[in-house]
């Protein structure tokens, strides 16, 4: 998994062109710019994971929701 930290002032991330998810809860200390992040990549969607924190929102039902909405957008192989 490549690191999404930002180096020289950008994110490894940016200018990636497959879809990318970018979740959190809207108490996360760790990913506040979500918006930002999911606009540097060409496919990229932000989606709030209620108002929880960093590890809260993993485990939230509004994660999975996005998570699912996200996955259920692309065709599944037979």
């Amino acid at each position: 998994m490549q690191d999404i930290r930002p180096r020289k002032g950008r994110p490894t991330l940016t200018g990636y062109p497959g879809p990318l998810l970018v979740c959190a809860g809207r108490n996360d200390a760790v990913a506040p710019g979500i918006e930002q992040l999911a606009m540097l990549t060409h496919q990229g969607v932000a989606r709030w994971a209620g108002d929880h924190d960093h590890p809260g929102a993993l485990g939230s039902p509004e994660f999975e929701t996005a998570v699912l909405d996200f996955l259920g957008q692309f065709p599944q192989d037979a």
